[in-house]
């Protein structure tokens, strides 16, 4: 097998290292979340803007951090090596 094959195959498999990795932490992601979700009393119709603000962000924040590393996974597959 050639170099590149084999940097192709070390790229491959740090990326489905990477991506299992985020499919692992995604349960306590999750349940932390909830946590923050609970204390917050989000469910609740009366609470501040900035309460209400901040439970937005809480739920975005799970797809920010699962699409952030699948994005990093993604670009160690498709690194272009240089020399």
């Amino acid at each position: 097998m050639n170099k590149r094959g084999q940097v192709f195959i070390l790229q491959f498999m740090t990326a489905l290292f990477v991506l299992i990795l985020v499919l692992g932490y995604i349960p306590s992601f999750k349940d932390t979340i909830q946590l923050q979700r609970t204390n917050l009393d989000c469910t609740n119709t009366s609470i501040s803007t900035g309460t209400q603000m901040l439970c937005l962000g809480l739920d975005m924040t799970l797809w920010y951090w699962v699409g952030a590393i699948a994005a990093a996974g993604f670009g160690i597959l498709w690194a272009k090596r240089s020399g």
